[in-house]
């Protein structure tokens, strides 16, 4: 049961990312800011922190959503209603249709939390280049 568990919360993670960054994409701020606790927090490259759905708010509407964002090699790690993921995002620039290039590579890493029947990010951090797991 234990492991079952587990899976779901791993797949119901990756899909609460992907409906973050599709949210962030469209310029939808509530459905972005829906993705983290009412005290969430956003940790930027160069230390900003960014805690509560207001100031997350704040933040989502003066945010640049230039380029798209794509996270791989994504690693979840499910304690109970507890876990943890760590993504590598490459920040594309230019049309996805062809000539897209790279412009920055970011570690992402997440604190999530299951609570009201489904799983939020309680803490994200972006950090510039790739960031190994200690």
């Amino acid at each position: 049961d234990r492991v079952l568990k587990a899976l779901a919360g791993r797949e119901a993670v990756r899909d609460l990312s992907v409906r973050q960054t599709h949210a962030f994409a469209a310029g939808d701020g509530p459905t972005w800011i829906g993705t983290f606790v009412v005290e969430g927090e956003l940790e930027l490259p160069g230390g900003e922190l960014v805690r509560g759905h207001a100031a997350l708010s704040q933040w989502f509407d003066r945010a640049d959503r230039t380029g798209t964002d794509i996270a791989t090699n994504s690693v979840v790690t499910i304690d109970g209603v507890h876990g943890s993921q760590q993504s590598i995002v490459l920040r594309l620039a230019g049309p996805l249709e062809g000539g897209a290039t790279i412009a920055s590579v970011q570690t992402g890493v997440d604190d999530v939390i299951y609570e009201r029947g489904r799983w939020y990010f309680s803490r994200r951090r972006v950090m510039p280049g790739i960031v190994t797991a200690p």
